[in-house]
């Protein structure tokens, strides 16, 4: 019981190999049982030292990602320098594509070219010179020309019109004065540009003319007016 044996054949032999000495028997019982236990202890360790170890590679769905910083000194200077190129290219498309989208759009549109086409099939080719463009562009073309912006109302119906349009407006004098010191917008008030120009001017007759200033800012200044007919004098 001392030994911890449960065979007492075996604890005999103990006993008769140290001479019947109890307390020598029973160190030589416990010696045992730790060199026993150490044998085991290590053929584990052995057996898991010999174990193939999984690599944080074998992870499936690891993004590999490239650390310049650890490539050696030439090609990771190289890489550095080429993602910086990138970069930079990249932030000046930002601002080189809608810039050259702006400078590539159509500088007619629709509404302007059919006013100037009508315009000249009644009264001829010689009048002033329509910027065939929106309001908005005309105002973007005076401001950049850092010219003042004249706007006709241009009123088909109104009795006054005809006259006014080969008497006046295509006369020779006039036409030389605009075209040599503005910027020169018409339209139709049965389009929708020149139709809402009437309402945002208050125009309540018609020719009507109008001198704007388009230098500060997006907004216009009337600098002079004037609605129904007069002489080129």
């Amino acid at each position: 019981a001392i030994s911890n044996m449960s065979d007492r054949n075996e604890a005999m032999r103990f006993l008769e190999a140290f001479d019947w000495n109890l307390d020598n028997a029973v160190n030589a019982v416990h010696d045992e049982s730790r060199s026993s236990t150490l044998r085991q202890r290590d053929q584990q360790q052995s057996r898991s030292q010999d174990a193939p170890q999984s690599s944080s590679s074998s992870r499936p769905n690891q993004a590999a990602r490239v650390n310049y910083r650890s490539l050696p000194y030439g090609l990771g200077l190289t890489y550095g320098m080429f993602a910086g190129l990138l970069s930079l290219l990249f932030r000046l498309l930002r601002y080189v594509v809608p810039a050259l989208t702006i400078e590539n759009r159509p500088s007619t549109t629709p509404e302007a070219q059919q006013f100037i086409t009508k315009f000249e099939r009644h009264f001829g080719p010689t009048h002033p010179e329509f910027t065939a463009v929106t309001y908005a562009r005309a105002v973007e073309a005076a401001r950049r020309d850092f010219k003042f912006l004249v706007i006709y109302l241009h009123s088909e119906h109104h009795h006054d019109t005809p006259a006014f349009c080969k008497d006046t407006l295509c006369s020779d004098l006039i036409v030389g004065f605009l075209n040599e010191n503005f910027v020169v917008w018409g339209g139709d008030v049965s389009q929708s540009d020149a139709f809402n120009l009437s309402n945002l001017f208050n125009a309540s007759s018609f020719p009507y003319l109008a001198v704007v200033s388009c230098v500060a800012g997006s907004e216009v200044t009337v600098l002079d007016s004037h609605e129904g007919p007069f002489t080129a004098e």
